[in-house]
């Protein structure tokens, strides 16, 4: 047992034990090695699941991708896309079932959606910054599974916790806090290490919404811009959307990454919102 999850107490761990199983392939792919030689394995790793694979099939032809031919197989779907965003769609799906039954329920659809949001947003900005765009998606999608892990854990306490939390995230960290004996931070960050999830993604998980620790932003700097910009454009999961501040949220960017990045809060949100209908009709 990791040692987060290890220093919280024995009742509200208890909470966890009623967690769905997250999805095994999804796992295998996250543990996996990423090298050219894997792709025959990385699509047999896949294939073992029909259902999963036709999910991500559809997700590949998509209109998230321009592709002008469609993508039939697995194997071309991981030469087409790369092991990285293959892994980021395997993500997607396995995070939309992870909530299971209550994908239906508005307050999960809210933390879904703010979880997709702050992918695309990240993505975005990785594209800004040269970054590998892929990873940079993948962190984001992750950096709230703790809240969706709460969430599908009690999700009468959590409906108490949303409704007496502002937008404010120490706010709403401190009130998970005082109702489970954590908060979503520490959640998300102790289940990817008991996962085995990669460390950059625990990490991102684990300090979203601390400050800057760098001059120049990493995964885990990004991945807190892009969940406050999220927030901005409208996917915010509790209280009114802040004030959308480029200067604000994109000022320890990069003056060149700066210049790349949209600053029209509806043009910006119109194409999130795009791309997240896409992703929701297609997992």
């Amino acid at each position: 047992m990791s040692a987060l999850l290890a220093s919280v107490s024995s009742s509200s761990l208890h909470l966890l034990d009623r967690l769905p199983p997250f999805h095994p392939v999804a796992l295998r792919l996250m543990r996996s090695a990423t090298d050219d030689a894997r792709m025959n394995e990385i699509a047999d790793t896949i294939r073992c699941d029909a259902v999963f694979a036709g999910g991500l099939l559809r997700l590949a032809n998509s209109p998230l991708f321009p592709f002008t031919r469609e993508i039939t197989s697995i194997l071309q779907a991981v030469v087409l896309l790369g092991l990285e965003r293959v892994r980021s769609l395997a993500l997607t799906i396995a995070l939309r079932r992870f909530v299971g039954g209550a994908a239906e329920s508005v307050v999960v659809r809210v933390c879904w959606r703010h979880s997709l949001a702050c992918a695309m947003v990240a993505e975005e900005i990785a594209s800004a910054m040269m970054m590998p765009a892929d990873a940079l998606y993948t962190a984001a999608l992750v950096h709230d599974l703790g809240r969706l892990a709460l969430l599908a854990s009690d999700p009468a306490r959590f409906m108490r916790v949303l409704q007496a939390a502002e937008s404010e995230p120490e706010a709403f960290c401190r009130l998970e806090r005082e109702a489970f004996g954590f908060d979503h931070c520490a959640v998300g960050a102790a289940l990817m290490e008991e996962w085995r999830f990669p460390q950059e993604l625990c990490n991102a998980a684990g300090r979203h919404h601390a400050g800057p620790r760098s001059a120049r932003p990493g995964l885990v700097e990004i991945v807190a811009i892009a969940c406050r910009t999220a927030d901005a454009l409208g996917f915010q999961v509790a209280g009114p959307a802040p004030d959308f501040d480029p200067q604000d949220l994109f000022g320890s960017l990069p003056e060149s990454a700066r210049a790349r990045l949209c600053s029209d809060p509806a043009e910006m949100g119109a194409r999130v919102a795009a791309k997240i209908n896409s992703v929701e009709i297609c997992a």
